[in-house]
């Protein structure tokens, strides 16, 4: 399975080199020419989702947007290769203390946050896919965050299903982020060595993961696609692009 995490870079951004207009044909034709399964997208605007869902119709938009003003609107949508999966139900939570209520958020949260979920099957297994993408100010909030996903998982999750979580966490592989990912039986597909796919900032570490079940699954590839599609990058984040197989 191919899968990537992209955050796609606000569409309202003021800077002409950074417009969306200059940026949606490079990143329909990296999501095309990848051949990528599943996405997920971090930053996905109302805007930017018309124009890909247009574009990308072998793909499966799944996702409600977070609920803030339309400016800064975004949908942590899941995109699902038509021909490989059966979508079963998706649902958009609040990570917030109201998981259930639109728009909802903790008390620094300038945005509200969310994730996506969806039961699919392929190739005979379930699966429960989540994307998401976290605080990018304050360590509490991400925290807290973490600790409300972790408590979807438990409600979601059915017996025999596998888990993939994938999205810009704005955080490296340490602390809280790294008790997630032992609390849940998860390992990180994205190795360390990387270092950071957000391409303006000189990160020392990844910020996008993708989690994968320990027991399950290995990776067989991760890297950052740095190429320029349609002579641009598609966005100020490089795409994250691992492929796991399940272990015989």
């Amino acid at each position: 399975m191919l899968i990537a995490t992209f955050n796609m870079k606000n569409s309202y951004s003021p800077s002409p080199s950074k417009s969306w207009t200059k940026r949606a044909d490079s990143a329909a034709e990296l999501i095309r020419k990848r051949g990528l399964d599943v996405i997920g997208t971090q930053e996905l605007t109302p805007r930017t989702k018309n124009y890909l869902e247009k574009e990308l119709n072998e793909y499966i938009f799944v996702g409600e947007s977070r609920g803030s003003a339309s400016i800064s609107d975004e949908y942590n949508s899941i995109l699902l290769k038509k021909s490989i999966f059966e979508l079963l139900e998706t649902k958009t939570y609040a990570l917030s203390k109201d998981i259930n209520k639109k728009g909802s958020k903790f008390l620094l949260d300038v945005f509200p946050r969310i994730c996506t979920i969806a039961h699919v099957i392929y190739e005979d297994y379930k699966y429960l896919i989540i994307n998401t993408h976290l605080d990018n100010l304050f360590a509490s909030n991400r925290k807290h965050q973490l600790e409300v996903l972790t408590n979807i998982i438990k409600m979601e999750k059915e017996p025999y299903e596998d888990i993939i979580i994938m999205g810009d966490f704005n955080m490296h592989l340490t602390g809280d982020l790294k008790k997630f990912e032992k609390e849940n039986k998860l390992v990180d597909a994205v190795p360390r060595e990387l270092g950071s796919s957000f391409r303006e900032f000189d990160r020392k570490e990844p910020i996008d993961h993708i989690f994968v079940p320990e027991s399950n699954f290995e990776v067989v590839r991760a890297e950052y696609d740095t190429n320029k599609y349609n002579g641009i990058n598609p966005s100020d984040h490089y795409p994250t692009v691992v492929e796991v197989s399940r272990k015989k």
